[in-house]
């Protein structure tokens, strides 16, 4: 069995706080947005302030999305789509961070100054 050198120690420990502060940072990217918008089949269905509380519901084609705005973030709270894998996205608050529910054609952006969508359903 091999001893570790303390040089070899201690570059291991540097590669594992270098490792973990591009995460952390990675993890802050984007800027705040301001608005949140809405698609349902590719087509914008509202636009609104992230900073106003506010409850969107969708009953398009049989199928059921609530999604809540409020202290400067968004959610899907309820849908009625197999496996609910856009509530489970959670909050977010960032440009480039979308929620999408495939099965109901319904999207979520937030939106800031410049930015743009880069996909439409």
């Amino acid at each position: 069995m091999k001893m570790f050198k303390k040089a070899d120690i201690i570059l291991g420990v540097i590669l594992i706080i270098i490792c973990g502060a591009a995460f952390f940072i990675a993890g802050l990217g984007g800027e705040k947005g301001e608005a949140v918008r809405i698609t349902v089949r590719g087509q914008t269905y509202g636009v609104y302030s992230l900073f106003e509380t506010r409850e969107v519901k969708i009953d398009i084609g049989g199928h059921h999305n609530k999604i809540l705005i409020a202290d400067g973030g968004v959610s899907m709270v309820e849908a009625d789509c197999p496996g609910k894998e856009c509530i489970k996205q959670g909050r977010i608050s960032r440009i480039n961070q979308p929620i999408v529910c495939l099965p109901n054609q319904v999207a979520i952006f937030i939106e800031g100054k410049g930015s743009e969508v880069d996909a439409v359903l």
